[in-house]
């Protein structure tokens, strides 16, 4: 019922996504949902493990647990899982503020869906590749991390060590997650 956060690192070629596969696969089969969310290194896409995560979610999750997120968040979601205007009905749009308002009200709006989700049932999140992630979907990884902390979510999230440089922004938050109670790094 707790959040759990394996960090698994390593050399390329190593395993590291079979051996997240494998425990998505065991996750599964013991009746979580499973979402998969990887940075490419061609795309660079903002937000790109994110989108595929939040999409993944909205496009199976009930109805009402829908409405309930809208309710709370408003459209925030959105901006991240286009599929959630088509699963709920008059919408309200994102709203405008600052650049770092927005990124909080969409930060908060992710965190509320995963948090509502895992409470109602077990899920198992893999972020695949963030050693190619950029700087936001590595800060919201830490954001959902230090936020969502009932429920039961297992969040796998796989990196390249040997990719990392000291102004990664994954090298920061990796630090700042060590005292993080739950979060386990695995070389």
């Amino acid at each position: 019922g707790a959040r759990q956060v394996v960090l698994l690192c390593g050399e390329p070629g190593i395993g590291k996504t079979r051996l997240s596969s494998y425990g998505a696969h065991r996750a599964h089969a013991e009746g979580f949902a499973v979402c998969w969310g990887a940075c490419s290194e061609e795309f660079a896409v903002p937000y790109e493990p994110w989108i595929e995560v939040c999409s993944q979610i909205v496009e199976h999750a009930p109805q009402e647990l829908l409405d309930s997120h809208v309710e709370r968040h408003k459209g925030e979601l959105g901006r991240l899982a286009r599929n959630l205007e088509r699963r709920v009905e008059d919408l309200p749009a994102p709203q405008t503020s600052d650049p770092e308002t927005e990124r909080y009200l969409l930060f908060s709006a992710v965190a509320g869906l995963l948090q509502e989700v895992a409470q109602s049932v077990p899920v198992c999140l893999v972020l695949d590749d963030l050693h190619w992630a950029d700087g936001q979907s590595v800060a919201l990884l830490k954001h959902v991390v230090r936020t969502v902390e009932q429920g039961a979510l297992h969040l796998i999230a796989t990196y390249r060590d040997s990719d990392l440089g000291k102004d990664h922004p994954l090298t920061a938050v990796l630090a700042d997650l060590r005292p993080v109670e739950g979060v386990q790094r695995i070389s």
